[in-house]
């Protein structure tokens, strides 16, 4: 029902008329201060305005606009409408956070009172879009093996130097961060306030808030079709997945069917899926299963929507540190007229007694690992893997994060093109997890 009236709320404002002529509107709440009013506001600031006639039922609408760069007819500027973020409200206050994810705008804030609207604000927002080229983040959260404060960090891919996103607050931890590409949102597994869900962070507005339409608690996430999907146990004999909404955190969280159940194979135990996020490829899911003997098990989660088939299948375990999941784009098998190119997943095998880690593509044909591509020669654990691209493919390069000495972990990258290993501009990173987000 609080969907259904924002949804009202919305369309009442739509079709309400020109907002211009503010003598028009009535008078719902009197002697309105906005801080800073006159500043332009970042995506994720808190604006506050005080009032006196807040009323407790008191809806609340943020209308956003800026310039088109090449408008079409009579659409002369970009428009969107959606229910603030709001951080506290009192009887003669309210602060909201700057919604993001939109170029330079004006901001408007309304006050929804029955059938009547007021404007409560008019401020300037800076832009908030998502850069063009993919950013490297790196997470330190429970996983990570020093006493560098929990959080998130952008590290500059010429320097190596890092940037603070945000610093997590005591007991809140978040872990298996995937990203779907474009978009400019990190969807993990959230612990906060004594609770575990599924979590989102906006990177446009640098804040971290929890999935509401689960139930099951998350076991691991993996990206299919440019879409973030949750595994969950559903009971003892059945894992489910599930679609993760993305949507920038100013917007519903629209509730999401489950996928079809998948069987538990006979001996098998799904929290064994937790080290790693998986990778998807053609109607197959792949995941590494940590089996806690010093052996890593491939795990095939299959998806045949034709038939309806949807299993598990459990491979040898192998003997390894880590297996890593991970993904690339090769060319299409001939012929190839457009030049175009697939995806082809892969594990990262780290064998600390054979002094190697090696990248090799799962056989999907075959289900079995092909001969290594790539062997990165030192004993170090690798402790997470990230893909970078550029659109054209002419920049392709897998980044590893190594296990290192007390003061942190070291990145090396492989070249796809040139086919060579090259050492990151700086080390002693505290991360447990890193991966390319825009």
């Amino acid at each position: 029902m609080k969907q259904i009236a924002i949804l009202f709320l919305s369309c009442l404002l739509v079709a309400a008329c020109s907002d211009d002529d503010k003598n028009e509107e009535p008078i719902l709440v009197t002697n309105v201060v906005v801080t800073d009013a006159d500043k332009v506001f970042k995506p994720g600031e808190a604006i506050t305005i005080t009032a006196q006639g807040f009323q407790e039922n008191d809806q609340f609408i943020v209308d956003i606009r800026w310039p088109l760069e090449e408008p079409s007819g009579p659409i002369k500027e970009g428009y969107a409408v959606s229910p603030p973020i709001v951080k506290k409200k009192t009887s003669a206050s309210i602060t909201f956070l700057v919604p993001g994810h939109y170029p330079a705008a004006t901001l408007k804030m309304f006050l929804i009172r029955g059938d009547k609207k007021m404007t409560l604000c008019t401020v300037s927002v800076a832009d908030g879009q998502a850069p063009k080229e993919l950013q490297l983040y790196g997470i330190t959260n429970s996983r990570s093996m020093n006493n560098h404060p929990r959080g998130i960090q952008q590290i500059d891919l010429t320097t190596g130097r890092t940037t603070d996103i945000v610093s997590f607050a005591d007991g809140e931890d978040f872990t298996l961060a995937v990203n779907a590409p474009g978009d400019y949102t990190l969807c993990g597994l959230l612990k906060q306030g004594g609770e575990t869900s599924i979590g989102k962070f906006d990177l446009s507005i640098k804040a971290l808030a929890k999935q509401y339409n689960t139930s099951e608690l998350p076991i691991t996430f993996f990206t299919r079709a440019n879409t973030i999907w949750a595994v969950q146990q559903l009971d003892e004999k059945n894992l489910i997945i599930n679609k993760v909404n993305t949507s920038p955190l100013t917007r519903l969280n629209n509730v999401v069917e489950p996928a079809p159940r998948f069987e538990i194979p006979a001996g098998f135990k799904p929290e064994t899926l937790s080290g790693y996020a998986g990778i998807s490829v053609e109607s197959k899911i792949l995941f590494s299963a940590d089996n806690g003997n010093g052996t890593f098990s491939p795990v095939v989660f299959n998806i045949n929507s034709g038939n309806a088939k949807y299993d598990i299948q459990v491979f040898d375990p192998i003997q390894a540190d880590a297996l890593i999941p991970f993904w690339i784009a090769v060319p299409k098998v001939a012929p190839n007229p457009d030049n175009s190119y697939v995806i082809a997943c892969g594990f990262a095998l780290c064998n600390s007694k054979a002094n190697k880690t090696e990248l090799r593509l799962w056989n999907t044909t075959t289900n079995s690992l092909d001969e290594p591509f790539a062997v990165y020669p030192y004993a170090n654990k690798l402790v997470s893997i990230a893909t970078h691209f550029t659109e054209d493919l002419k920049t392709q390069e897998i980044y590893m994060l190594i296990e290192g000495r007390e003061n942190g972990g070291l990145i090396e990258i492989y070249d796809l093109q040139k086919k060579e290993w090259r050492n990151f501009p700086n080390f002693g990173f505290p991360y447990s997890e890193i991966l390319f987000a825009r």
